[in-house]
């Protein structure tokens, strides 16, 4: 299978100082920042699928729904993707475009600091592929064995976009970060958009 990949790795090591409490102590540890962003396509009309994916909102209303009352109003009018904040950082409702591009620009801010006064470690990982299926069907997340009952969809020759991230962000004693989402868009084979799954509230780990 021919593999139209975009991808990045990016390591930065630098020296900083960290503290556990409000006496800094003079150590000295590596930042690691990293993202890897891989798509996965065989031709053209599939790098389009991807495209479309990932530009493809949720209803506003879906995510107002979501959103705390005292957000609501942050939320913008198009482009929305996000529906809470955790240590200031946005957590995804929907995997678009402007959510990839989000945590991208998370990192390298990171990486671009200059010493701070604590350890920092940030991680995104972010993969998207299709696949056809002469028959499709997709459950509710969080079941290894799911029942009919948890039947979301089911589609006959469709071409499935399957899209993940995973998101960590460390910064020592102070706070914790992991996120992980997923999004699958299914199209029929002349291309167009037949319905999204996973959108909603993002599963996380925070300390």
């Amino acid at each position: 299978m021919k593999r139209i990949t975009t991808a990045l790795l990016i390591l930065f090591l630098t020296t900083a100082q960290f503290s556990c409490s409000d006496n800094p102590a003079d150590s000295s540890e590596n930042e690691f920042y990293t993202k890897t962003i891989e798509r996965i396509a065989e031709n053209e009309f599939e790098e389009e699928l991807i495209e479309k994916a990932e530009t493809e909102y949720p209803p506003r209303d879906s995510v107002l729904a979501a959103v705390s009352p005292w957000q609501q109003e942050l939320v913008p009018e198009t482009e929305y993707w996000w529906y809470s904040r955790y240590e200031g950082v946005y957590l995804p409702f929907a995997l678009t475009i402007d959510a990839i591009e989000y945590y991208e620009s998370f990192i390298d801010s990171l990486a671009a600091e200059e010493q701070d006064d604590y350890y920092k470690t940030a991680e995104l990982e972010y993969e998207a592929k299709v696949s056809f299926h002469d028959s499709f069907k997709i459950y509710e997340q969080g079941y290894t064995n799911p029942t009919p009952d948890q039947l979301l969809g089911s589609f006959e020759e469709v071409y499935v976009v399957e899209m993940t991230l995973g998101f960590r962000f460390e910064c020592f004693v102070h706070c914790l970060l992991g996120a992980s989402k997923s999004r699958v868009a299914v199209f029929n084979k002349e291309g167009n958009l037949l319905e999204i799954f996973h959108d909603g509230a993002t599963p996380q780990i925070v300390a």
